[in-house]
């Protein structure tokens, strides 16, 4: 029986040098940093500084961006231009432009 434990023990010890090499893939190598997070940065002062809680109350030119469905509510031609400068030289810019068409619903662009 002896002789059965020291296979166990070396497979059990193999097993363990073995995953303990993957640990380090676990870590991010570059830390807090994140791949397209500009897509994460929103439109609009009025959506930005409401914590980005604009999905339900869409009514402007920016429901292009935050909610399409938004688009019903607009009665009247929109244009919108945002130029936002971030740190460490980030900067993100948007044009959108919303017609209401009377009888065919609204058109809208944005970039």
């Amino acid at each position: 029986m002896n002789r059965l434990k020291v296979p166990k023990t070396i497979l059990i010890t193999f097993i363990f040098l073995l995953t303990s090499q993957f640990i380090n893939l676990a870590y991010a190598s570059d830390p807090g940093t994140t791949g397209a997070n500009f897509l994460k940065i929103g439109v609009g002062p009025r959506a930005v500084g409401m914590g980005e809680a604009q999905v339900a109350i869409c009514n402007d030119i920016t429901s292009v961006f935050w909610n399409p469905a938004g688009l019903v509510r607009i009665e009247s031609q929109e244009a919108s231009f945002m130029y936002n400068l971030w740190f460490e030289s980030i900067s993100s810019q948007y044009f959108g432009y919303t017609y209401p068409h009377p009888t065919l619903g609204t058109f809208a662009g944005s970039i």
